[in-house]
Order: structure tokens, then sequence, then C-alpha cells
């Protein structure tokens, strides 16, 4: 099919649900396939410099601040040399990229949730 995607509708039926829930659950939906998506591609289509643009890209599209980026010989100058050490010889260099997002009502005093993770792009060739 020449890697066309499919086009799946469902439609929920819910007597008494509130419009707003439904749309959580379409987001939801959404971003759960879109990391199903991100974990699929193959490390030449989504290398470090692709993966920096797509985050920018989500933030902006979520209304979430700029992401902070440490890159290529910063990471090593600023104390990640694992990263660097690990990264440095690819032909797109290692990142670190960090998130920030306060939503609506956020920043009100009460305890934060964070989440932390860590992705690596590497191909060995083999």
């Amino acid at each position: 099919d020449g890697g066309a995607g499919v086009a799946v509708t469902v439609t929920f039926v819910c007597a008494g649900a509130a419009d707003i829930d439904l749309r959580r659950v379409s987001v939801v939906a959404d971003r759960v396939r879109h990391a199903a998506r991100l974990v699929d591609m193959p490390c030449n289509e989504l290398h470090t410099d692709a993966y920096v643009e797509h985050v920018r890209e989500v933030c902006a599209d979520i209304g979430a601040e700029e992401p902070t980026v440490i890159a290529g010989t910063e990471l090593r100058d600023r104390g990640f040399g694992g990263l660097w050490g690990v990264g440095k010889a690819a032909e797109h260099l290692p990142a670190l990229v960090h998130l920030k997002y306060v939503p609506e009502g956020g920043g009100d005093g009460s305890a934060p949730v964070v989440f932390l993770g860590k992705g690596i792009v590497y191909d060995t060739g083999g």
C-alpha cells in the first residue's frame, strides 16, 4: 500500500456523558497512538534532531513552554558525560530535552506531577 495509513473511525455512544469527557477520551486515544507511532519509527527517521523538532511542535500544539535543549558538546561541558560519551560519534549529536508544562489552574501551590523518562536513538548498524 506504499506505507499509507488506514483511517479508523470509532463512535462512542454514552448516555449522560459530558462532551468534555468524550474530548478527554479522544485526546488520550490520540496521544497513545502518537506514542506508538514514535516507538515504531526507525532511528534514521526519528534521530535526535528530528526528535527535538518534534518535541518543539508538540509543546507549541499544547501550549507548553518551549523546551530547554542541551545538545552536542554542551552536554559534555555541563557534566552530562554519559550522554555525550555514548552519542558523540553519531551523525546526529546527542541531546537532552527538558519539558515544563503548567496547566491552566496549575502552580497554585499543589504538589507537582513529574514524568521522567529517557530515550535513546541508537543504531549499531547490525
